[in-house]
């Protein structure tokens, strides 16, 4: 743990002596850790106390300055704004840390681990070419399935190469069964491009977020699930292909066996069931044994979870339903539980049971879930 203390001040240390002109990667490492972005807080803070020692300030500033306390979190570097200019590199600080902390931790309150998404449609939409179809509310369920045969009239005019793409937005799920009969279960905020009708020779799809594949076999003809950073090959099978850290893709297999190639590397892992694959720009991560219920479970239509941290829980249900969550008592975040409830009753059904279980309470406002 001291270690890793001196690591992150050490790297606190780097970033104040580079300022404004830091890197992207060290931007990357204020964005993902409060502590570090505390420690140049400190840092920050301290070279504004030796310039004001060497400067001193007015008595009726120094009022101003106490007054404005209890706002320091929400308007930080107000505070040291107006004497400090002078001091050129603390005054370029000021400047990059009042941006970055108002952008990282005045707009996410501590506890929350979710936020709502308001951005483009919260519809499904299918696009083909430089079309885009909003899916119709009659099929605007929870639990939508779709089946390329639906469409088979309004895709009858499109040459069959052309690629489709389905967006699922947060707050809703999506099955989707292509042309070859096998069925993709999209996780809210996911996206899958596929042709409209498969090649003799080859399956590719690719995919951006979450997606439980049910793959149909064929051993003539290979199916390919791509991502940024890999590409996942099969016959038929079943297994979760998970996009959303951005920086990673995590694939678990439930049945079957797969290859999995990390694009950037070159190299190849192959996955038995049971087995999860994380692929990073620097390779792969040695190969765990998990559960693989959730997984199956989820296509199936449940929540599921065994021994899961409440946050990632909790996580999970605000992108489910796109509700922003926030516990309001922080200590109970790593908080281990078991999880079972049914997709399609709905987020108060959801509430409900998680409240049944007297280890917490979760109440709604509007589109926020508190958690206490």
């Amino acid at each position: 743990m001291e270690d890793i203390r001196e690591e992150l001040q050490q790297q606190a240390l780097e970033i104040m002596d580079q300022l404004p002109d830091i890197t992207d990667e060290q931007m990357e490492a204020l964005r993902a850790n409060s502590e570090l972005r505390r420690l140049c807080r400190e840092l920050l803070a301290l070279k504004g106390d030796l310039y004001l020692h060497e400067h001193p300030i007015m008595k009726e500033e120094r009022v101003a300055m106490f007054q404005e306390k209890e706002e320091e979190e929400h308007s930080f570097g107000k505070t040291f704004f107006r004497w400090l200019l002078p001091l050129a590199a603390v005054a370029a600080a000021i400047a990059f840390f009042f941006v970055f902390f108002q952008k990282n931790d005045v707009d996410v309150p501590q506890g929350r681990v979710y936020t709502a998404s308001t951005e483009g449609s919260q519809k499904v939409e299918m696009i083909v070419g430089k079309e885009q179809m909003t899916l119709t509310k009659k099929e605007q369920e929870s639990e939508q399935k779709i089946t390329m045969n639906d469409y088979r009239e309004i895709l009858s005019h499109v040459d069959p190469t052309e690629k489709v793409a389905l967006r699922v937005p947060a707050g809703q799920s999506s099955d989707i069964t292509l042309s070859d009969g096998s069925v993709i279960s999209l996780h809210p905020g996911s996206r899958l491009a596929f042709p409209v009708a498969f090649t003799s020779t080859e399956r590719v799809v690719k995919l951006e977020g979450e997606a439980y594949f049910n793959v149909v076999h064929d051993s003539k003809r290979p199916f390919i699930v791509m991502t940024d950073l890999t590409e996942t090959t099969v016959l038929g099978t079943e297994f979760n292909v998970d996009t959303r850290d951005g920086s990673s893709t995590v694939i678990t297999l439930v049945k079957g066996r797969v290859q999995v190639k990390n694009k950037k590397q070159n190299n190849k892992v192959v996955l038995e069931p049971g087995m999860q694959t994380v692929a990073k720009e620097d390779g792969f991560s040695p190969l765990s044994q998990v559960d693989t219920t959730p997984y199956s479970y989820w296509a199936e239509g449940y929540l599921f979870y065994d021994q899961a941290e409440l946050q990632d829980i909790m996580r999970k249900i605000g992108l489910m339903y796109n509700m922003t969550v926030e516990f309001r008592n922080t200590d109970i975040m790593q908080l281990k539980m078991r999880f079972f409830a049914e997709r399609k009753n709905g987020l108060d059904a959801v509430i409900s049971r998680l409240n049944s279980l007297h280890r917490i309470h979760v109440t709604r406002s509007g589109n926020t879930l508190y958690v206490d």
